[in-house]
């Protein structure tokens, strides 16, 4: 019997750095398959230190 395929999980790019998720993530769906294609997630990103690098980085919006 084949194995299932280890899924992607898939980084985030926050702050200047890439972050692996700190958990399993949820499933990302091919839209016409339904089969799983990747999982993401946010577990680990620290959100204000990427709001502060946004804003200090770029520029007025």
């Amino acid at each position: 019997m084949a194995e299932e395929p280890m899924m992607t999980l898939l980084r985030s790019y926050a702050a200047g750095a890439w972050v692996t998720p700190a958990d399993a993530g949820r499933p990302v769906l091919d839209a016409v398959t339904g089969d799983e294609v990747a999982r993401v997630s946010s577990a680990g990103v620290d959100i204000a230190a990427a709001l502060d690098y946004g804003r200090a980085a770029g520029g007025p919006a």
